[in-house]
């Protein structure tokens, strides 16, 4: 089996020390840290850091009720990204290191902060690159959303956001020429009598769903060509990290984390693009 190894020290950014602005600029501090410093900080320990100076005194000084309103308003926005499971993320982070999970989710946390209300929001799938375990996080963030009087529109295909609507309109009854017609509109329960409705099936008899997804047949796997193996990975939220990757088989990366899903995926393919062609 011939094997490929290679260091990535070229791709890999360490952090730098150095900071963009000037001396001046970062003579000002807060809580401790000028701004360069609070900005690669994770946003959970930026709420604590904050969170002292968010109470109330008898008699405050200009500067301190300055302080006070600042933090107050920085914590509350805050609690909502903390709520969708954002609190990893630091303030320098650029949004293509993003995964589209955590872009999704910062929109939603845009919404819910506005506190608007009267609005229809149009929503394609929000769930889409999220692990199971954040879908209860994302329901949290509709439901505030609908509490505040707003209405949502939500194109959906995970079961547990489907469950989670208050009305369903299934279109069906297939994809392409043989769709295209609302076969139903109204509660969840009653979508369970129609019979042509392919969302119906996973929604509500179980066994036929699973065995609809079930393999046909025994599948013979595929033994890999050769291995690619990356070392000392330190990446956005990946930390020396040392893997091998099968080459000629289908390798599907999984985890709760979709910040370390979406990071190794991105190098991988980084990786694989530049040297697998001329690996030996």
């Amino acid at each position: 089996m011939l094997e490929t190894t290679l260091r990535v020290a070229a791709i890999v950014r360490v952090r730098s020390t150095r900071k963009r602005l000037n001396r001046a600029a970062l003579s000002i501090k807060f809580a401790g840290l000028d701004i360069m410093e609070m900005s690669r900080v994770p946003l959970e320990r930026l709420g604590d850091l904050l969170r002292p100076f968010t109470a109330k005194t008898s008699a405050p000084t200009e500067r301190e009720l300055v302080a006070q309103r600042v933090s107050e308003d920085v914590v509350k926005r805050l609690a909502v990204l903390l709520e969708l499971g954002l609190g990893y993320l630091t303030l320098e982070r650029g949004t293509p290191t993003l995964s589209p999970g955590e872009l999704q989710r910062l929109r939603l946390a845009t919404a819910v902060y506005s506190n608007l209300f009267g609005v229809v929001y149009v929503l394609d799938e929000p769930s889409a690159g999220l692990h199971p375990a954040d879908t209860e996080a994302l329901l949290g963030a509709l439901d505030r959303l609908v509490a505040s009087g707003n209405s949502l529109f939500v194109v959906e295909h995970d079961l547990d956001v489907i469950r989670h609507a208050d009305w369903i309109v299934d279109v069906g009854p297939a994809a392409g020429e043989q769709g295209g017609h609302i076969l139903y509109s109204g509660p969840p329960p009653g979508l369970a009598t129609i019979a042509a409705s392919q969302t119906r099936m996973y929604l509500f008899d179980r066994e036929a769903g699973e065995a609809d997804r079930a393999p046909s047949g025994a599948r013979t796997l595929s033994t890999p060509e050769r291995w690619l193996r990356l070392e000392g990975i330190t990446r956005n939220n990946l930390d020396h990290l040392d893997v091998g990757i099968p080459l000629g088989v289908l390798t599907s990366v999984t985890g709760v984390s979709t910040r370390c899903r979406a990071g190794a995926s991105r190098i991988f393919s980084f990786c694989a693009s530049c040297r697998v062609g001329t690996a030996r």
